[in-house]
């Protein structure tokens, strides 16, 4: 998601927009399949390139819990192909990252911010699909936009805070 197109969904906040624009959509997912298995670091490295030029073409990255569910499996993945601190990390910390959780929880603080609570929270159904990766994705864009068209709900963009980060404060 570019910032030109979050600009214009912020002005427009109708489901019109999102059919004709979302439709030509790159959805794009970190890959489960990728954490929690052994690769030879060739195989990490060339991931992380890809992974890399990826990201370059984003300007804001939403997702639940991301900073600790995604954004610190790619740090430490990264950090062990010694691609963190002069890859990734410089490309982080230039992008606007929003957490639905984060946005949730600020706004109710004593109900649970898992997605299936958010999905169920926002939609009044059950969430299928639930700890599938891409349906994980969209639900999650789904929560997103329902939060979005509701003013209470408010998404700031989330500062990384991992010991690098803190020692550099």
């Amino acid at each position: 998601w570019n910032d030109e197109e979050y600009k214009k969904y912020m002005k427009s906040k109708n489901d019109s927009f999102w059919k004709s624009e979302i439709g030509k959509e790159h959805i794009r997912t970190r890959n489960n399949s990728f954490a929690g298995k052994k690769h030879n670091d060739e195989t990490k490295k060339l991931m992380s390139e890809k992974a890399k030029e990826i990201l370059k073409n984003v300007d804001i990255i939403l997702g639940q819990n991301v900073m600790v569910a995604d954004i610190d499996i790619i740090r430490r993945e990264s950090i062990g192909i010694n691609m963190w601190f002069d890859n990734f990390r410089p490309e982080f910390l230039n992008k606007k990252i929003l957490d639905t959780m984060k946005a949730f929880k600020n706004l109710h603080p004593d109900k649970s911010a898992s997605l299936d609570n958010i999905y169920k929270f926002l939609k009044n159904k059950e969430m299928k699909d639930h700890h599938n990766a891409l349906m994980d994705c969209k639900n999650t864009f789904s929560c997103f936009k329902i939060m979005c068209k509701d003013e209470k709900y408010l998404f700031e963009n989330e500062r990384m805070k991992f010991n690098e980060d803190i020692l550099n404060d």
